[in-house]
């Protein structure tokens, strides 16, 4: 009977101080689909066309749950998207970081009137249980391309990669 008890504290204990899952930077699955809606505003920081794209989305992220996803990048004039910053915010507040890049994306897919760019992205970052996030995957984004006129472009984004925390 001693045996058994000496066993169950030694199993409690080490339940108790154990580290919740991913808290040990475990990588861990980062995927879902995000949707909602890209537009422009006028940026001066933002040259040579001095227009940000802005997009406002909502979806689901494994190992997050139900989220919101911002981000934002100047307009390019080319081919070329650089300095794109990315928030993914839980439902409780905590969030994740990411940047990414897209080298030679193409400025619309086969149909004129639908924008299709695949990139890599990378988590740096993070508050809450999130905090000193890393990891990274693709991301692969699907927009309604009407011009700047309508300004409002539905978009849909697959995100597939991993975090660690």
């Amino acid at each position: 009977m001693k045996r058994v008890m000496v066993l169950s504290v030694a199993l409690m204990l080490a339940l108790a101080t154990a580290a919740p899952v991913g808290a040990q930077g475990d990588e861990l699955p980062f995927t879902g689909a995000v949707h909602g809606y890209g537009m422009v505003q006028p940026d001066e920081e933002c040259p040579p066309v001095d227009l940000r794209s802005v997009f406002a989305t909502t979806g689901h992220v494994t190992d997050m749950g139900n989220i919101e996803l911002d981000w934002y990048n100047c307009t390019p004039e080319g081919a070329d998207i650089e300095g794109i910053e990315m928030t993914f915010v839980a439902e409780n507040g905590d969030s994740v970081f990411a940047t990414y890049e897209a080298q030679n994306a193409p400025a619309v897919g086969e149909d004129p009137m639908l924008m299709e760019i695949a990139y890599d992205f990378e988590i740096v970052g993070g508050t809450g249980q999130y905090e000193g996030a890393s990891g990274g995957g693709q991301l692969e984004a699907m927009m309604a391309w009407p011009g700047f006129e309508p300004n409002y472009w539905p978009a849909l984004v697959l995100i597939d990669g991993t975090i660690a925390y």
